[in-house]
């Protein structure tokens, strides 16, 4: 089957190994290139970039160099990149131009992309406007952050800058694209087309990470549900095409643990953290996005908001499909123990585990199952009902007599070295009925479509 570069989306040849477009090459499906390496820039890109810098007066460099480029927090990185490149010598190879000094890694992949390869310009399978299904597109990525930062607490530590990295997983939906501005009935079609817009929800942050100074774990804010989309970057064509610039407003909450002092703070902030980046596909893998501002974080539940830590730049890189968060334990056997000979029914689980650990994301660490008695399966009737389950099988034992029926599902769970607990998305669940006697349910031997009741008294949810 063809495949789309993640670097240029450009559509190849199954068999080509290389980008016929930008010469990057092809993914393995499992790792895509976020963080560019001189050792990764193909010689026809690195040549194309050195000219294209070289050449480059002060006047252009507002207008050609990348958008990450432009912010307050950049204008001293233009500037050395400017002064290098206008010094009779100029950058000879990229490895010079990579040792820039404040050059960090995600801007240096913005560089290469930008000023060496031409993107391709397609209409991707989201659907478009009202008529198409609304139903929105999910997607989970590895994820990393290296967030720059200085210390602000009161003490010999203030004022300490650093850098830290931290990397697990993210996942976050996309809906059907839709014009931003809506027609009204009756109204003549106007000369120039309308931009498009597709709407992001992030829908979970799992993260660990340290440095010399700090151990931090990350997720997300969900108390703020900003508004995240991705925007046509060639506008003017009615209609949504990638590639699509990328603009995320979350916030963010840190658990950080000070080294030196073995002090835990649970960190907020006020300000929406934009980070912004340049997606050719969706999954959007292989995406780079970066901080636009910079961020102070406090005390959560400090009045004042005193900050502590301030990040100065940071960036996300989305390195390809995610192991935990694309995998989740699906029931795959439920075993009614004893339902007549005892007043409370015992009900045996067993579930499909996350599938061991590739080389880029361990599995899970351990289990929760939850249950609900309610028939409407509401979210909010979902109870946590096991301990840590190390396993694949669980029995249940606190069924309440006379029950008409419970709902099962199992969630995977991933714990930090501070000890937080990420959980990832629950398995699908599964109901049992009180008013059938047999005494053994396979997820082999029922309907497993929409709402329906399968045999032996059990039915199955997607």
């Amino acid at each position: 089957m063809p495949w789309r570069c993640h670097v240029c989306g450009n559509e190849n040849l199954d068999s080509y190994s290389v980008c016929a477009n930008c010469s990057f090459a092809k993914s393995d499906g499992l790792f895509y290139i976020a963080r560019i390496t001189p050792d990764d820039v193909p010689p026809a890109v690195a040549k194309r970039v050195l000219d294209r810098l070289n050449k480059m007066t002060d006047a252009e460099k507002e207008s050609q160099l990348p958008l990450v480029f432009r912010t307050a927090g950049s204008k001293v990185l233009a500037k050395n990149l400017m002064e290098k490149a206008s010094d009779g010598i100029g950058f000879e190879d990229v490895k010079s131009l990579a040792a820039v000094p404040g050059l960090s890694p995600g801007k240096f992949s913005e560089l290469i992309v930008g000023l060496g390869v031409d993107d391709v310009q397609y209409e991707p399978y989201l659907g478009q406007g009202k008529i198409q299904p609304a139903e929105p597109l999910f997607s989970a990525s590895r994820t990393e952050i290296e967030f720059q930062y200085e210390l602000l607490l009161p003490g010999e530590l203030n004022g300490q800058q650093g850098t830290f990295k931290a990397g697990r997983c993210s996942s976050c939906r996309t809906f059907v694209p839709v014009p931003l501005r809506e027609r009204k009935d009756g109204e003549e079609e106007k000369d120039e087309p309308d931009d498009w817009e597709a709407r992001i929800d992030v829908t979970k942050v799992i993260m660990y990470g340290e440095d010399a100074n700090l151990e931090v774990s990350v997720s997300m804010d969900f108390s703020f549900r900003p508004h995240d989309f991705m925007r046509p970057a060639n506008k003017g064509l009615n209609r949504f095409t990638f590639p699509a610039m990328m603009q995320l407003n979350n916030n963010m909450t840190m658990r950080v643990r000070v080294k030196s002092s073995g002090m835990t703070f649970e960190l907020g902030t006020r300000e929406n953290q934009i980070q912004v980046g340049k997606t050719r596909f969706w999954p959007p893998y292989g995406v780079r996005l970066h901080s636009m501002l910079p961020s102070d974080y406090h005390i959560i539940g400090d009045p004042k908001a005193t900050p502590v830590l301030r990040v100065t730049e940071g960036v996300t890189f989305l390195d390809g499909p995610s192991n935990f968060l694309n995998h989740r334990p699906d029931i795959t056997l439920v075993e009614v123990v004893n339902q007549k000979s005892v007043r409370s029914p015992r009900v045996r689980l067993e579930w499909q585990p996350v599938p061991d650990a590739d080389k880029y994301e361990r599995q899970a660490d351990y289990y929760f199952v939850y249950r609900t008695l309610d028939s409407n399966k509401s979210e909010a009737s979902w109870h946590k009902i096991s301990g840590p389950v190390k396993g694949s099988s669980w029995v249940d034992h606190s069924l309440p007599p006379g029950f008409y029926s419970a709902a099962y599902r199992v969630v995977a769970v991933w714990v930090t070295p501070l000890g937080d607990e990420f959980e990832g998305f629950p398995g699908q669940s599964l109901c049992v009925h009180s008013d059938h006697s047999a005494h053994s349910y396979s997820l082999e031997s029922f309907r497993v479509n929409g709402e329906g009741h399968g045999h032996n008294g059990v039915s199955h949810d997607h």
